[in-house]
């Protein structure tokens, strides 16, 4: 059974849609944990000899399999009994509501939360 797993270029001013940079087929093993209230992860390991598999980078959005949607934080190598290997690790697209920093400007005086 093969699992797909696409590689997309996130959105950026200039190119407003996701773009996709490759697709990779020889994934070795697959883990993916979806939660409800916080963002899952997962983890995916990759010959290094897979087709696509220099464009598993950081920042970099994955579907996987049609069914899980991630964003790319880290890569790392390691050496395995039939060849290097690329381990990827990320979390659920859902996670970048987390990285959203919201700072209120210098001339109004916040005390506490505010909006709808």
């Amino acid at each position: 059974m093969s699992i797909d797993v696409r590689i997309f270029d996130p959105p950026v001013l200039e190119a407003p849609t996701f773009r996709v940079a490759g697709r990779v087929s020889g994934a070795e093993s697959i883990t993916t944990v979806e939660r409800h209230w916080t963002p899952g992860y997962f983890t995916l390991d990759v010959p290094t000899g897979a087709r696509h598999a220099e464009k598993l980078s950081e920042g970099r959005l994955l579907l996987i399999d049609r069914a899980f949607w991630g964003i790319i934080d880290g890569v790392a190598y390691r050496a395995g009994t039939e060849g290097d290997i690329l381990t990827v690790q990320g979390r659920q697209l859902k996670g970048l509501t987390q990285d959203r920093i919201t700072i209120p400007p210098d001339f109004t005086t916040v005390t506490g939360a505010q909006g709808y």
